[in-house]
């Protein structure tokens, strides 16, 4: 039962529905989610309409991340200072803008919304079971079976090919959200156990601080990792592909064929020419790839060893609020 100070201070209004207040809290949530899955999606066009790198339309990506960590650890003290109500309404508002750019810029939000809806279905379907069984397994044996699960899933990303169809990744991008929703919450339960429940506003926006600071620091560690493995796979597949090789020419002559057939003869070498290179292009893009994943599982099955290096946390420690 709440104490005569605390109703004091924070009154109940009766006569509102807690659905539409979870519906309510939940919306900004999964449009934060989208939005950034939207940015992910769109960075191909980014870099196209700019005329940029891949690498630097990862900047877009990154600097989304270190915006919403530098806010992070002020919104306590809006919170405080103007009340959670109406900071909610006003941040809803000034997000919802930038959707409409989207719209005009041609990244849907429906087309990204398909693509990593798996994903979101998974992080759906763990939730409510990460929430029951947060009470009777200890923190660290969730933990450790999230990064898991999250390894796991990496190893089959890193077995891809340019043969895979649309569904053939459905299974493991969905379990992925599945293992992730089993990474948060335990290590956000072990990370605010011992925070006083007075100084657990400041502590959450600190913790989904750093939260976002690593993700931008990964997201640009992956991106350069990808450049690099892809330009050393260029090389090593250009130096086995010289044009006094048999199987060199015999390919050529046909792909030259085919384009002269198309375009004219005159353009039949040099467009097998390119073709040959942009296949080689995309091969070593996904031996880069592969390569990435390969070091995310290695760096997710270390992460599940260091989880049980957690102070063991009382039996039923429940989740703390605001963290996400």
């Amino acid at each position: 039962m709440p104490s005569a100070e605390a109703q004091a201070r924070y009154p109940l209004t009766q006569g509102v529905n807690p659905w539409l207040v979870t519906v309510s809290v939940m919306l900004p949530t999964f449009m934060e989610v989208l939005d950034t899955a939207i940015a992910s999606v769109a960075l191909p066009y980014i870099a196209g309409s700019l005329s940029a790198s891949n690498s630097e339309a990862t900047w877009v990506l990154t600097s989304y991340l270190v915006a919403n960590a530098v806010i992070l650890p002020a919104s306590n003290w809006f919170a405080r200072r103007f009340g959670r109500k109406r900071f909610l309404l006003f941040c809803v508002v000034i997000f919802i803008l930038p959707l409409y750019y989207q719209e005009i810029l041609g990244y849907t939000a429906f087309t990204a919304g398909m693509v990593v809806g798996p994903r979101g279905i998974g992080s759906f379907i763990g939730s409510p079971i990460i929430g029951v069984l947060s009470q009777r397994i200890d923190q660290r044996k969730l933990l450790c079976a999230g990064f898991l699960g999250f390894a796991v899933c990496s190893l089959i990303f890193s077995m891809i090919n340019l043969d895979i169809g649309p569904y053939t990744l459905l299974i493991p991008i969905t379990l992925t959200g599945f293992a992730l929703s089993f990474v948060f919450v335990p290590m956000s339960t072990m990370m605010m156990a011992t925070i006083p429940r007075k100084e657990m506003g400041n502590a959450t926006g600190l913790s989904n601080m750093l939260r976002n600071i690593g993700g931008s620091i990964g997201i640009a560690m992956a991106t350069t990792a990808l450049i690099r493995r892809a330009a050393l796979h260029q090389s090593e597949l250009g130096s086995h592909i010289t044009p006094s090789t048999w199987v060199f020419q015999q390919r050529a002559a046909a792909i030259a064929g085919y384009v002269g057939h198309r375009i004219g003869p005159a353009q039949g070498r040099p467009g097998a020419m390119g073709l040959m290179y942009g296949l080689m292009m995309q091969q070593s893009a996904l031996m880069a790839y592969t390569d990435v994943f390969r070091w995310t599982a290695l760096l997710a099955f270390f992460c599940a060893a260091a989880a049980w290096l957690f102070k063991k946390p009382d039996k039923h420690a429940a989740p703390p609020p605001g963290v996400h």
